[in-house]
Order: structure tokens, then sequence, then C-alpha cells
């Protein structure tokens, strides 16, 4: 489970594109459609933690592109952002979400959702 201090450090920690034991500054990004891509990252100042970004295109042919940031090795969702998309947070927010987040429980997230 993750703790209260790992939802505070683990979104601001640096991160770099890993490719082939190689730490990435940038990356040309060029998907092929339909896109479902995964990017790992770690920390070079803590890799104790290591992340993934995954790219993925609604399979309604449509334009919707999910950015998924997690971490790997404990699936901890660190970050989604949806483009052109919509998606309904779980009716429960069971005791691994943190307090500050429940209230949004069973809301639409949407172009005009707003979390601070």
């Amino acid at each position: 489970m993750i703790t209260k201090q790992q939802v505070n450090y683990l979104p601001d920690l640096s991160k770099h594109i890993i490719e082939q034991d190689s730490f990435l500054e940038k990356k040309i990004y060029t998907p092929s459609l339909p896109i479902d891509d995964r990017i790992y990252m770690v920390s070079k100042s803590d890799d104790d933690f290591t992340f993934f970004l995954d790219i993925w295109q609604s399979s309604k042919n449509h334009l919707k592109i999910t950015l998924h940031h997690q971490e790997e090795d404990a699936s901890i969702s660190l970050l989604r952002v949806d483009f052109n998309g919509i998606h309904r947070n779980p009716e429960i927010a069971n005791d691994k979400v943190p307090e500050e987040f429940k209230q949004y429980a069973g809301q639409w997230v949407d172009e005009k959702a707003r979390i601070s």
C-alpha cells in the first residue's frame, strides 16, 4: 500500500526515460497506429522506484489518448491525463485511496474537471 509520504514524494521525483540501461534526457516519440506504447522511467536520485508511462488510443478510432503514469512495481497510479475523453472514478473509494481523494469517488472526470 502507498503511504502518505509516497503520495507526496513520488509525483515530484525527477524521472528520466531509460532505454537499454541508458538515461535519455529527451525522446522523439513517433507512435504507430493504433497507439499502444509504454515508456519506462527511473529516477537518478532514487532508483528504488521505477515508473512507466502508458500511452494508448481508444478502440473507437477517434482521437482519445490516455497518458497513465504509474510506479511500476507496486502498480501505483501517480497521474492520469485523458485527452479528448472522459472517465468515471470508481463509486467506492477503498482503504488504499488517500483521504484527500475520496471526495472524488463516483465523479466524472472530463475537460472541465479540476483536481488540485
